[in-house]
C-alpha cells in the first residue's frame, strides 16, 4: 500500500509533560511554561504536568515521578503521548532510559524530546529503523556527560585541596576555619589555632619523651589524666580523643586521606541491596604545620611498640575484623553509649583441654574507665542477643502477615489509591489555563478603568498574587500525589521485606546478610533490666512497619548456659478478650478456644500499662507488683498453702497478662565465625 493510502496512527491530543529538577533549589517554573508552550505549539488541548524534584539517578522502582506517570497513563488511557524537554530529565542513567523505552514501546506511547527534536514513532505508528539508535546514543551520551562532570569536579576538588582550600568534614582540632575568596567562590581553609596546637604538641611531646621525662608515663591514658589536671580542652579529655591526635598526619602538613564513605546507591537512590559505605577515593589534603615530621614519625614508632594488639607488626582495623550484628542498635541503660562488641580468645586455666575458647560479647565503652565511669557493668552476650532479636524479629514479621493484618494492609492501599484518584479529577478539573485567562480579562478590565500609577500598579500586583496561588495550588495537588504514592511504596515495600524475613531460615550463617536485615527493621533495642540470671529488654521496629505495637517485653531467663527459656509479655484488654472470646465461640469449640488462646490474643488489644519498676526490679500493672521468678515460674496451687499464698496466686493468675514462649534458635554463625 502506498504511503498516501496508508492510515496513520491517531496518538490523540492529549499529552503528559514531565520535567524534574535534581535539588529543591532550583525552580521548576520556567521548565514548566516552557513545556506546556511547547506543546501547545504542536497542536496539543490537554496538559497534564508532572514535575518532580528527585535525583536522575534513582532505580527504575524508586522513580517516584516516573511511577507517577505510568500509572497516570494506566489510568487515563485517552493520553498516548510523553513530552520532556531533553532526555536527561527521564535519567541519566542508560540502563534506566532502557527500561523507561521499553515501557514506552510496549504500551505504544508517543515520546518526544524537545531539545532534539526527537519522535519515537512516526506518523503511521511505527519506529524507524535509526530511532533505537538514536535514542540508544543520547542515553549514553547523558550518561557519559553526568561521568564527565564527576569526574571533572573530582580533579578540580582534588587540586584544591592539595592547595588547602576545601577540605570538609568536622573541624580538625588544633585548627580553626575561615573563608578565602579563590575563584570566584568563598572557600573554607584551616589556619592554625594557636591555643589548641599548644596543646597538641605538648602531647606529642609527652608522649615521645614521657611526662616530666619520666617514661614509664606515655601511655594514652595518663596523658588524658594529665590533659584533665592541667585544663586543657575538653576534647583532649578522652583517650580516644588524645588516641586519635596522635595518630593524626595532618599536623605535619599534609595527609592522604582513605575515608569510607556514603554510598549514593544506597542513601540517596534508595537502592537497599548496596553496602551502605564504600571505599572513597584518596586526596592529598594540605595543612598549615603544627609539628615536625621527626617528632609525629617517634610518636608512631613508640606506638607501635607500647601497643600489644599487633599482627605482623601493623595495628589491627578492629572495625572492620567482625561484623557486629547488633552495631549502633543497643545503648547503655545508665550512660546512653552504644554498647561495642567485643571479640576475645582465651584458654580457660581450669578446662585447659578445651583448648582456645572465643568470646563474643556486648558491653558498655566506659564500663571499665576510670576518666568517664559507667555503672553498667553486665556483659551481654553476643550470640545470645543476636538470636534473640533475629527470632523476634522474624515472629514480628510472621504476625505481621498474617492473613487477618494482610486484608487490613490491603484496605490500607486501596484508601490511598483512592485518594490519588480524587486528587488526579481535582488536577484535571483544575484548568489552570483558563483561571489565567480569566485573571488577565480582569486585569484588562482594571486597567482600563484606572487613572492612577497607583490603581493600575496595585490590580497587577492582585493579578500576580492571584496566579502565584494557582501554581502553588496545583503544586501542592502534585507534591500531595507523590506522598501518597510515598506511602504506598513504603506500605508494599514493607510487606514484601517482612514475608522475606518471614522465610528466612537458610541465612544463619550470614551475619552480614542478618545485620541488614535487622537494621532495616529495627530502631533499637533497649535494656530494661539485667542481672546474673534474666535480662529484659524492648525491642523497638521501626516506624513505617504496619501493625506494630510497642508494648511487649521480652525475658530471658538465664539460669543454665545450655537452655536459655525467653518470654514474650504483654498486657491486654480484659474487656476485649472476654469479647473476643465470646465472638469466637459462635464458631469455635471450647477446646480450640483453649488450645489456640495464645493466637487469640495475639489480636486482643492491649492498654499499654505494664510497667518496669525500677525501685523494685518487678513489673507492675494496674498497682500490682510481681517478680521474674513469678512470671517464669507461677505459684502452683498446694494443699498446704496459707492464705495469703493462695489470695497471692489467684490474683496473679486473673492479672491481664499474655505471656509466650519465643523460639529461640542460636545463630550458626558464631560455630564458623573462628577468626582471630
Amino acid at each position: 500500500m502506498e504511503d498516501g493510502q496508508r492510515q496513520k496512527y491517531d496518538f490523540g491530543k492529549n499529552c503528559v509533560c514531565v520535567g524534574r529538577v535534581s535539588t529543591s533549589s532550583q525552580s521548576q517554573t520556567a521548565q514548566i511554561e516552557d513545556l506546556k508552550q511547547y506543546a501547545k505549539s504542536l497542536g496539543y488541548t490537554h496538559i497534564q504536568p508532572f514535575f518532580t524534584t528527585e535525583s536522575g539517578f534513582l532505580e527504575y522502582d524508586n522513580k517516584l515521578g516516573w511511577n507517577l506517570v505510568t500509572t497516570f497513563f494506566e489510568t487515563h488511557p485517552d493520553y498516548r503521548v510523553l513530552i520532556c524537554p531533553e532526555i536527561s530529565r527521564l535519567s541519566r542513567r542508560k540502563s534506566i532510559l532502557n527500561k523507561i523505552e521499553e515501557y514506552l514501546v510496549e504500551h505504544k506511547i508517543q515520546l518526544i524530546i524537545k531539545d532534539i527534536n526527537f519522535v519515537l514513532f512516526n506518523e503511521w505508528g511505527e519506529i524507524p529503523n535509526g530511532n533505537e539508535l538514536i535514542f540508544s546514543l543520547f542515553a549514553s551520551l547523558a550518561d557519559s556527560e553526568m561521568r564527565q562532570k564527576k569526574e571533572r569536579f573530582r580533579r578540580v576538588l582534588t587540586d584544591y585541596r592539595k592547595m588547602g582550600y576545601s577540605i570538609g568534614g568536622k573541624r580538625l582540632f588544633g585548627y580553626e576555619r575561615y573563608y578565602e575568596r579563590k575563584d570566584g567562590k568563598d572557600r573554607s581553609r584551616y589556619r592554625i589555632d594557636e591555643d589548641e596546637a599548644e596543646q597538641v604538641r605538648t602531647i606529642y611531646k609527652w608522649y615521645a619523651y614521657g611526662i616530666d621525662g619520666d617514661l614509664s608515663k606515655t601511655s594514652t591514658y595518663e596523658i588524658t589524666k594529665k590533659c584533665i589536671e592541667e585544663g586543657f580542652s575538653h576534647y583532649l579529655h578522652s583517650k580516644r580523643n588524645v588516641t586519635k591526635c596522635l595518630k593524626e598526619r595532618a599536623y605535619v602538613g599534609e595527609k592522604e586521606t582513605h575515608n569510607r564513605v556514603h554510598n549514593a546507591e544506597y542513601w540517596s537512590y534508595h537502592n537497599q541491596d548496596k553496602p551502605k559505605y564504600i571505599e572513597g577515593k584518596s586526596f592529598i589534603c594540605t595543612y598549615p604545620p603544627i609539628i615536625e615530621a621527626a617528632l609525629y614519625d617517634k610518636v608512631q614508632q613508640r606506638m607501635v611498640e607500647n601497643n600489644s594488639k599487633l599482627k605482623g607488626g601493623k595495628l589491627i582495623d578492629k572495625s572492620r575484623s567482625h561484623t557486629t550484628i547488633l552495631s549502633k542498635l543497643i545503648k547503655c541503660p545508665e550512660c546512653g553509649t552504644y554498647l561495642h562488641g567485643e571479640y576475645r580468645k582465651r584458654v580457660d586455666k581450669r578446662r585447659p583441654n578445651l583448648g582456645v575458647r572465643y568470646y563474643y560479647t556486648y558491653r558498655c565503652t566506659y564500663s571499665r574507665s576510670s576518666l568517664k565511669g559507667c555503672d553498667f557493668k553486665h556483659i551481654l552476650s553476643m550470640p545470645l542477643m543476636d538470636s534473640v532479636v533475629w527470632s523476634y524479629c522474624k515472629a514480628a514479621a510472621y504476625h505481621i502477615l498474617r492473613s487477618e493484618e494482610k486484608k487490613s494492609t490491603i484496605e490500607q492501599i486501596e484508601e490511598i489509591d483512592k485518594k490519588i484518584e480524587n486528587l488526579n479529577s481535582r488536577i484535571k478539573e483544575f484548568n489552570i489555563d483558563a483561571k489565567i485567562k480569566a485573571e488577565e480579562a480582569i486585569l484588562r478590565a482594571k486597567m482600563a478603568r484606572s487613572h492612577s500609577e497607583d490603581a493600575v500598579n496595585e490590580a497587577i500586583s492582585a493579578y500576580e498574587n492571584n496566579v502565584a496561588n494557582f501554581d502553588k495550588e496545583l503544586s501542592g495537588y502534585e507534591k500531595r500525589i507523590l506522598e501518597l504514592e510515598q506511602d504506598k511504596s513504603n506500605i508494599q515495600s514493607s510487606r514484601s521485606f517482612l514475608g522475606s524475613i518471614a522465610q528466612k531460615d537458610s541465612i544463619s550463617t550470614d551475619k552480614k546478610t542478618i545485620s541488614q536485615y535487622i537494621h532495616r527493621l529495627v530502631d533499637n533495642v533497649e535494656i530494661v533490666f539485667c542481672d546474673k540470671f534474666y535480662t529484659v529488654i524492648r525491642i523497638h521496629l521501626k516506624g513505617h512497619i504496619p501493625f506494630y505495637r510497642d508494648d511487649e517485653y521480652i525475658c530471658l531467663k538465664k539460669r543454665t548456659t545450655q537452655r536459655i527459656v525467653t518470654l514474650i509479655v504483654r498486657p491486654y484488654d480484659k474487656e476485649a478478650e472476654e469479647a473476643f472470646i465470646k465472638s469466637a465461640k459462635k464458631t469455635m469449640d471450647e477446646e480450640v478456644i483453649k488450645n489456640s488462646r495464645d493466637m487469640l490474643l495475639d489480636s486482643v488489644p492491649s492498654k499499654n500499662n505494664l510497667h518496669w519498676d525500677k525501685r523494685t526490679n518487678q513489673f507492675e500493672l494496674e498497682g500490682i507488683y510481681f517478680s521474674l521468678d513469678e512470671l517464669f515460674e507461677p505459684i502452683p496451687a498446694r494443699n498446704d498453702e496459707t492464705v495469703m499464698e493462695r489470695t497471692r496466686r489467684i490474683v496473679l493468675s486473673t492479672l491481664p497478662i499474655h505471656s509466650k514462649k519465643l523460639e529461640v534458635e542460636r545463630l550458626k554463625c558464631y560455630e564458623e565465625d573462628k577468626r582471630e
